[in-house]
């Protein structure tokens, strides 16, 4: 496979996924903001446009950057958009230090923030990620539970 066929065919998956969210009914708002990106130099963003349609279906306003921003553009989303949560998305074991930095950063901000991480090379580096206010996931579905677990501990 070809990176043009590589690219068409995450065209086509934009595509379908637009449409089923488009006809989606979100949950009723809950009052919490998610700021939703990829790590610098991350370039497949599919992921991370899940998690923020997961969590905006469930009642989040989310605000999403998608792939290959400036660590201090998001940062400067984070101040302005002010989120509960930041979720980020690492899929190349090769980004992995600019996670690390994005983490490190986003947290000097705005200290309490909840982090969850997700794609495969979080998985992968989850050990190294992980923290007391960031969560790594394997999945879509633990998106949502790791956001809970992370702003309503006592829950």
């Amino acid at each position: 496979m070809s990176v043009a066929d590589e690219h068409a065919a995450t065209d086509i998956c934009h595509y379908v996924l637009y449409r089923l969210f488009d006809s989606a009914e979100p949950a009723s708002p809950n009052g919490r903001k998610a700021l939703v990106a990829c790590v610098p130099g991350e370039e497949h963003e599919i992921g991370a446009e899940l998690a923020a349609e997961h969590l905006r279906l469930g009642g989040w306003s989310t605000f999403a950057i998608g792939r290959s921003a400036p660590q201090d553009d998001i940062i400067a989303a984070q101040e302005s958009y002010n989120p509960n949560l930041g979720v980020f998305s690492v899929t190349m074991i090769a980004n992995v230090p600019a996670a690390r930095r994005l983490i490190d950063a986003a947290l000097a901000e705005k200290p309490g923030l909840g982090v969850v991480l997700g794609g495969r090379a979080a998985e992968l580096a989850g050990p190294k990620l992980a923290g007391p206010w960031v969560v790594v996931v394997s999945r879509l579905s633990e998106v949502g539970k790791a956001a809970g677990r992370l702003l309503e501990p006592n829950a």
